[in-house]
């Protein structure tokens, strides 16, 4: 039978000094981040025979045993009972998801019933293997480990009755067996396999699509414990499996990382019972949290190219009003006759859009916002077909443009937020959605940055706000180190030789652009002019499939110039002008699977002009022969 918890306050406080170790290790005297809570944590228990209990806990902040008793407010009350924020309790029946209200007084009675129906897909969640396996953090938002192995998180709308769905991560199914939320965006996983119940701490961040931590280790031993719930601000209440069913009390600092103390609260907590806290009974003071940057906008940007499976190509840009445009190639026998769609579902869109085509042939497009720092993106319906109606939302809150690279493990987004940090966006393992941003290690890095994909790996260059020029490569997951070349200007471009070796260029004080190229995995560290162009901008570089580089930069007479060599890893020709009318953005180089390649820039008016090289009837041959190859150049401006 239940104790009466007029006593089991003073019983805790007796046994505190007998009381196991704090399953994260040694516990320490106080945490240091400030939090608030309500007069008490309202701790709901559903019993086995149907019955509701209301307990009261008043010292959530400090974990003193202090209860005020328990009142009986339900009957009928299935086991699998979820507590959330601000009153609301769910019941999972044959399915159908219910949501329940308790005012602090008595039961609301929407539209006269005591609940409402808010959902029909929670089939299996009933189940005993599951009620470990669905939580509920302070805003209300639901995350869960599915049977797949997918962690998700889910939010109800109100005003739509409708809900927003997202994959956090994937992985082995049995990986884990318990998840508890713990404040706004918190909630902490455990591996059972792992130092007998490791605890992981994750924190997202709904608004910019952020996971902001990641598996963070927060301590070993949880296995202790049958259940855990949080009343929110880090604190948790631990059921244990012992002979007299404790309940613990612990508290994670979010400025030192660890939890504080491990204090026994309570007794008598049975096994079967259904056990929860009000999620926002307490809540942090000052929790750091993003911020949405205010991005400039620049309607002068580079254009994106990206050839389709159809060998048609598709350009990609922000024009004058904001708004992103699609231009197409109508047909193959003519690389200069194209159809101009403008996308609108948004007219703040500012910057170089990334772009690139799925694993399935359709092509995706990315472009970030001066409107509110939120990434927006199109997709195909079909691989070189029609356009999905409406936007997808990648939020993000950039500073910088997003640059998508197509893998092998499908399209990868990087971003720099206001702060200096780079940021990823991985696609979902079925190739349909994407994981949340993650941030990468590095900071100090500007929105000057390139990505290109080297065999399985990415390789980014960016330049960080010391003036320095620095490689990456992203691998497996991981980030590598960043390797320091010098100092630049403007946005680097980068370009992968056959050998997997990198070559990178940049604009520097003298307005000259400059390389190094990477020999055994190792830059020289020091840089070599390209000709005496004085150039404005960033220049775009290509290799061609003669292992030769092509290079175009946009002069400050405002055309664009174009050099190359005529031999592997030999001198480059002199600066040459393809096209006499004014460039207003920097260009772009792009490869085609045929050998040849293209560059493309835009003039005031947003006409698009296009020049395709080749080196005509050359062989390979003549090339491994050192006899010189100039390209040839054919193309102008678009027209419709």
């Amino acid at each position: 039978m239940r104790h009466d918890k007029r006593f089991l306050g003073t019983l805790a406080a007796l046994s505190l000094a007998a009381s196991t170790v704090a399953p994260t290790g040694t516990a320490k005297a106080a945490a240091t981040s400030a939090l608030q809570c309500r007069t008490a944590v309202s701790v709901f228990a559903a019993l086995p025979d149907g019955s509701l209990r209301l307990y009261n806990h008043e010292e959530p902040e400090t974990g003193i045993a202090s209860w005020s008793g328990w009142s009986h407010i339900g009957n009928g009350w299935y086991p699998h009972t979820l507590i959330g924020p601000n009153g609301l309790l769910y019941q999972i029946i044959d399915g159908d998801l219910y949501r329940f209200r308790w005012t602090g007084s008595d039961w609301e009675r929407p539209g006269g019933g005591w609940s409402e129906k808010i959902d029909t897909e929670w089939t299996g969640w009933d189940t005993p293997a599951y009620r470990k396996r669905l939580t509920i953090d302070s805003r209300g938002d639901f995350y869960s480990l599915h049977s797949n192995g997918v962690l998700s998180w889910q939010r109800y709308d109100e005003t739509t009755k409708t809900w927003t769905r997202r994959v956090l991560e994937q992985g082995n199914p049995d990986r884990y067996d318990l998840i508890v939320a713990a404040g706004d965006g918190v909630f902490f996983v455990r591996d059972p396999g792992q130092d007998n119940g490791a605890l992981y701490r994750h924190k997202y961040h709904p608004e910019s699509q952020r996971l902001i931590q990641q598996k963070h280790y927060a301590g070993y031993g949880w296995n202790m414990h049958r259940a855990l719930f949080s009343p929110g601000a880090g604190i948790i209440y631990g059921r244990e499996e012992s002979s007299d069913d404790k309940l613990r009390w612990y508290r994670y600092d979010e400025v030192d990382g660890t939890f504080h103390g491990s204090q026994q609260i309570d007794w008598g907590w049975r096994a079967d019972w259904q056990v929860g806290a009000m999620t926002d009974a307490c809540t942090l003071l000052g929790a750091p949290a993003p911020s949405r940057p205010a991005v400039p906008a620049r309607y002068d940007a580079a254009t994106t190219a990206v050839p389709g499976t159809d060998g048609l190509m598709n350009y990609f840009y922000v024009n004058s009003q904001g708004g992103l445009v699609h231009a197409k190639q109508r047909r193959i026998d003519d690389p200069l006759l194209i159809d101009y769609q403008s996308f609108p579902d948004h007219h703040r869109f500012t910057g170089t859009p990334g772009a690139a085509a799925r694993a399935d042939g359709r092509l995706e497009v990315l472009a970030n916002s001066s409107d509110d720092a939120d990434v927006r993106g199109k997709l195909q319906a079909v691989k070189n077909g029609p356009w999905e109606a409406g936007v997808k939302q990648h939020a993000g809150w950039l500073l910088g443009d997003p640059v998508m690279v197509a893998t092998a493990n499908g399209s990868a987004v990087f971003g720099v937020d206001h702060a200096g940090a780079l940021w990823l966006r991985p696609q979902t393992q079925d190739l349909l959605g994407y994981l949340p941003w993650r941030q990468l290690h590095g900071t100090g890095l500007t929105t000057d940055i390139t990505a290109t994909r080297n065999g399985s790996a990415v390789d980014i260059a960016a330049r960080f706000t010391d003036g320095s020029m620095r490689v990456a490569r992203f691998a497996n997951g991981t980030l590598g180190p960043w390797r320091a070349l010098g100092d630049g200007l403007g946005k680097p471009t980068l370009v992968v030789h056959q050998d997997g070796g990198l070559q990178i260029f940049t604009r520097r004080a003298d307005g000259r652009v400059h390389t190094q190229r990477e020999t055994t995995g190792t830059f020289p560290g020091a840089w070599s002019p390209v000709g005496d162009l004085i150039t404005t901008g960033s220049p775009a570089a290509v290799v061609t499939d003669r292992g030769m580089v092509e290079l175009a930069a946009r002069g400050a007479d405002n055309l664009v110039h174009v050099t190359g060599q005529s031999t592997p890893a030999g001198p480059f020709r002199q600066w040459t002008v393809q096209d006499f009318n004014d460039a207003a953005t920097d260009p772009t180089a792009l490869t085609r699977t045929d050998g040849t390649w293209m560059i493309t820039w835009r003039d005031a008016q947003n006409i698009i002009y296009t020049y395709n090289g080749s080196y005509g009837t050359a062989s390979t041959s003549d090339t491994q022969a050192n006899n010189a190859l100039k390209p040839e150049y054919q193309g102008g401006p678009m027209r419709s």
